[in-house]
């Protein structure tokens, strides 16, 4: 920015690259200073500033405190401290457009789409990639590795478990590249990975960053890799592993008095009693989490509590309470249009009412349940319900239905890597 700095003086001055180089260096070579495109001695800067009438020191202190700002603003989005982000948002937002070049609108728009993405503005996220595409091409090797990281993040939250993972793995390519190690890509790659049911692979990359936030003693972020260790022990049958992993993960959340993590952890908590039959443990774990969701912005999450405590209901035979939330946890997937969600509760519906065989719910299954999973790539789903349906059919003897659905249950088995246990 320095280069920046020196040309909004001399523009200021009404001064000529000319008038100002003369003597001091070549007219070529202030025009690569002033397009950061060298970095001078200081000796030139010194005397270049002379000239401007200005002192080194305040042009070195300006463009310390633009570059600090955005340091701060990158490491305060990492870290989530959003009302901070928000801060140093604003402050680089008024910085004299005499400043701003190339590099300045790369890195902000860079860590703009990423401020919108933990908002989960992901409307705004869209409209800021737009902008973003442009500088691609441009990139440092640091900006290409955080762009497809955050590019990778973006479609996580739109569902696209695929493209997210291509996006995260090339990031993690260019990371080995350029020896850039950060625990938060491989968090993300292990997230993706367990909604993708790639246990053992998500189980790795979980580990390592686990190992790097312990080391930065940035405990908040090594629970969050806890939490996707216990989930993918559930998966894997390791049920005192995944005790031990959620028992020390909800510790450090109510010591840092984060309700957000101590709601996700008591619903896996829940989920956990639930497979070990403890019922009446699973049901107040999981109204302990809905407690603490009832306020949180991303309903996703309320809506798979509910999901899985109206199963709970049903399983203990408490099917008006089942009911009672199934039809609840529908009414916010369709006012929100949750996909997922609209078929697990429709599915969990007619199971409650004993109504699995009805032609009702064969026609759902096959003309709106499985093409949406078919279109989104959902094949741990798809291959669920696939199968569902397929043995729906054969109990009524329709046998060319019956056998249609399950290739298709066994062709979306072969293209899921690793174990395969609903949670």
């Amino acid at each position: 920015m320095i280069g920046e700095i020196i040309s909004y003086y001399r523009r200021k001055g009404k001064i000529t690259q000319e008038t100002l180089s003369k003597g001091i260096c070549s007219i070529s070579y202030l025009s690569k200073i002033e397009n950061n495109q060298i970095e001078a001695t200081e000796t030139i800067l010194d005397l270049l500033c002379r000239r401007l009438n200005i002192s080194l020191n305040h042009v070195i202190e300006e463009n310390t405190i633009i570059e600090n700002t955005f340091k701060e603003w990158h490491t305060n989005l990492l870290s989530r401290e959003m009302e901070r982000a928000d801060e140093k948002r604003s402050k680089l937002k008024g910085v004299n457009p005499e400043y701003k070049n190339l590099e300045y609108y790369k890195r902000f728009s860079l860590y703009n789409f990423a401020h919108y993405l933990f908002e989960k503005k992901l409307n705004l996220a869209k409209q800021e990639l737009d902008q973003l595409i442009q500088y691609s091409n441009l990139f440092s090797s640091e900006q290409s590795y955080e762009y497809h990281q955050f590019v990778g993040l973006y479609y996580y939250y739109l569902n696209d478990f695929q493209l997210s993972l291509d996006y995260l793995k090339k990031s993690e390519k260019i990371g080995e590249q350029y020896n850039i190690i950060r625990p938060e890509l491989y968090y993300h790659i292990a997230l993706t990975m367990t909604r993708m049911y790639q246990i053992f692979h998500s189980i790795s990359y979980a580990k390592k960053a686990l190992v790097i936030f312990d080391q930065d003693s940035n405990y908040l972020r090594s629970t969050d890799c806890k939490i996707l260790l216990g989930i993918n022990s559930i998966r894997l049958k390791n049920f005192q592993d995944a005790e031990s992993y959620l028992t020390s993960a909800l510790k450090v959340a109510k010591t840092y008095g984060s309700q957000h993590l101590e709601a996700i952890i008591l619903h896996n908590m829940g989920y956990l009693q639930s497979i070990l039959q403890n019922h009446e443990k699973a049901l107040s774990f999981f109204h302990e989490s809905i407690s603490l969701r009832v306020t949180d912005e991303n309903k996703t999450r309320l809506v798979n509590t509910i999901y899985f405590l109206s199963k709970e209901y049903n399983t203990v035979g408490d099917l008006n309470s089942a009911l009672h939330w199934c039809q609840e946890g529908l009414g916010i997937s369709q006012k929100l249009n949750l996909c997922l969600y609209k078929i697990k509760f429709t599915t969990l519906y007619f199971t409650i009412l004993s109504q699995n065989d009805s032609e009702e719910f064969g026609n759902y299954l096959e003309n709106e349940a499985i093409p949406y999973l078919i279109e989104v790539s959902d094949y741990y789903h798809l291959n669920k319900y696939a199968e569902m349906l397929s043995k729906m059919y054969a109990r009524k003897f329709i046998y060319k239905k019956a056998n249609f659905f399950m290739e298709l249950a066994y062709d979306s088995l072969k293209k899921m890597t690793g174990v395969v246990i609903d949670l």
